[in-house]
């Protein structure tokens, strides 16, 4: 197994490589948006293996939409001489897209996708996909618009068991899934499930593997790619100047740390049970909370206009990451504050 992610010359993840390579089942990837891990995934799926393959969706409305021919990321995939071709698999929820090439006197099927939804997939009864060998689980971290799925590891597992149906037990490799994401919350159900969370916020390299679970999560840094990606006029807007939910996954242990709170910290407020102070001049966020100052739920409307009104100094340290924290934990639930207001 490789111990670092390849590149392509032009700076996108080198998706061949990396799943050829690593010889876990479950394969987690995050990253900044755009270097190739989705089309790089179907890439393998449909050309280095003879087998259909499974793309899940986190919810039934993205995999509906992963279905059809005009918005399937499957599109980006296809050579000139290709097309999609919807086939009805009369099974609802369930969804399966062919990829065929012209071809004389009939044309030739490349490659098999089926596509599922984690919400539904507990409605699929019956159906087996003992065929396929890959499950590429695309956008496995939700928005922080979207809702949450009720006991989603739980529900994850239940798939993956419903899908594997204990191929190992048969003399045969267990299901590879390949989950991919943009880097919005390393505190995900997936990696909270695993109980890896204070491990990949410690990562310094690439790759982190627990080869006891099987699990190799990769966080690529796609250096050459960001460069020219911050070139772009997006990136020029001010707005995205401002550090997003989604790079607070880059952060370093080196803002942890423990500070006494002496007679000159002032605290601001407690936001959801965190509290913030002022000490010698930074913040800092705490487990231990002041009495004297406001306390916001952000759970309640009323309380989120307050903390935008009166706290805009504090958001905006807390976006940019100008904040110490007292612990992991603290990091971690003031990651997912930032992602509420």
């Amino acid at each position: 197994m490789m111990n670092k992610v390849l590149y392509t010359p032009e700076g996108y993840i080198d998706m061949r490589a990396l799943i050829m390579n690593e010889r876990s089942p479950f394969i987690f990837i995050t990253s900044l948006r755009g270097p190739g891990k989705t089309w790089g995934a179907i890439d393998y799926a449909l050309r280095c293996q003879d087998k259909p393959f499974i793309l899940m969706r986190r919810t039934q409305v993205q995999a509906d939409f992963a279905a059809a021919p005009a918005t399937t990321p499957l599109a980006a995939n296809l050579r000139d001489d290709e097309y999609l071709e919807p086939v009805k698999t009369g099974v609802k929820n369930f969804a399966q897209l062919n990829v065929m090439r012209k071809a004389d006197p009939e044309d030739v099927l490349v490659g098999t996708c089926y596509i599922i939804a984690l919400s539904t997939v507990a409605t699929m009864r019956g159906i087996s996909l003992m065929d396929c060998d890959i499950l590429i689980f695309d956008e496995f971290i939700k928005e922080p618009h979207e809702r949450p799925i009720k006991e989603e590891y739980l529900a994850f597992t239940h798939a993956y068991e419903t899908i594997n149906r204990n191929r190992e037990s048969q003399g045969r490799p267990a299901l590879k899934v390949i989950a991919l994401s943009n880097a919005l919350d390393l505190a995900n159900p997936y990696y909270r499930g695993f109980d890896l969370v204070n491990r990949v916020y410690a990562m310094t390299s690439e790759i982190l593997r627990d080869p006891d679970q099987g699990v190799a999560i990769y966080r690529p840094r796609c250096q050459e790619f960001w460069r020219r990606k911050k070139t772009g006029v997006l990136y020029k807007l001010r707005g995205t100047q401002r550090t997003s939910a989604g790079d607070w996954a880059d952060m370093n242990l080196d803002k942890v740390k423990s500070l006494r709170l002496k007679s000159s910290a002032v605290p601001i407020c407690s936001i959801n049970g965190v509290g913030f102070w002022k000490v010698n001049g930074e913040g800092y966020a705490s487990a231990i909370r002041s009495n004297g100052v406001p306390a916001y739920d952000l759970d309640d409307r009323i309380d989120v206009a307050a903390v935008h009104m009166k706290n805009q100094g504090l958001i905006n340290a807390l976006f940019n990451r100008k904040v110490i924290f007292e612990s992991v934990d603290i990091m971690l639930r003031c990651g997912e504050l930032v992602q509420r207001l």
